[in-house]
């Protein structure tokens, strides 16, 4: 049973989410749009007042050939890390070289647990889709996990941007707007039957 305090948390949090998603509303209406026009290859229908007759409107799938050709470009692409460093020491450029190559090693094994998972993809690959498919941004949620042995696993999860809120900081380092949070709606709409099972 949820207690009427842990029950006003979750309807504050649904709130801001819902609050979210009306700020958001056209731009996720925007995606929708591209994503029927675009991949989904829904049949053009042209407006009464163009004045095109429907038989001479004609749909192409140029738009998702293309979308999948850059997309399949980019998340095949070669990974390159590299960790740029004013020093131009040999000290400093092996500390790098380590980091260089732990990075590739975390992407590696992330994507191998996104397909066990059945994902049968690659964060690179995710990301690019979503960038293309979708446009504007590209999320992803990144956290190191133990397993039962204490053994640190990566768990990274490209998360479809259609389904992101997000809240900007009022200022940054550099005098710009950057990203404070990110909530996965989908996620969050399942809050409450994470307590209440």
């Amino acid at each position: 049973m949820v207690s009427k305090k842990d029950q006003r948390s979750i309807e504050r949090i649904l709130n801001k989410v819902d609050r979210k998603e009306q700020v958001f509303e056209k731009r996720t209406a925007f995606m929708d749009s591209d994503y029927d026009w675009g991949w989904k290859n829904t049949a053009f229908v042209p407006i009464a007042t163009e004045g095109i007759q429907e038989k001479d409107a004609i749909t192409t799938n140029f738009a998702k050939v293309l979308a999948r050709k850059v997309s399949n470009g980019v998340g095949y692409a070669e990974r390159i890390v590299r960790v740029i460093d004013d020093a131009d020491s040999e000290e400093f450029r092996d500390k790098n070289n380590a980091y260089e190559r732990w990075c590739i090693g975390i992407l590696e094994m992330a994507d191998e647990r996104l397909q066990n998972s059945g994902m049968n993809s690659t964060v690179q690959g995710e990301n690019a889709w979503n960038a293309v498919v979708r446009g504007g941004w590209i999320g992803t949620r990144s956290v190191l996990i133990k397993d039962a042995q204490g053994e640190t696993l990566p768990d990274i999860v490209p998360i479809d941007p259609r389904n992101l809120c997000l809240k900007k900081a009022v200022a940054s380092l550099y005098g710009q707007q950057s990203l404070l949070k990110g909530h996965d709606k989908i996620f969050a709409k399942s809050i409450p039957n994470l307590y209440l099972t």
